[in-house]
């Protein structure tokens, strides 16, 4: 089974704090460990600074 894990922005004009999606990681890699094919999206990351 293929997964994707997505974390979207709360909010697009506060940038004060960026904190790792933590939560969706671990998700994406107790997928992994158990054998299913996962994949971490993080749409912060493509946003322009």
């Amino acid at each position: 089974m293929k997964t994707v894990i997505c974390n979207v922005p709360l909010r697009s004009e506060d940038r004060r704090t960026v904190y790792p999606p933590l939560g969706a990681m671990y998700v994406t890699q107790a997928l992994l460990t158990a054998g299913y094919e996962a994949y971490f999206y993080d749409i912060n990351y493509f946003r322009p600074s």
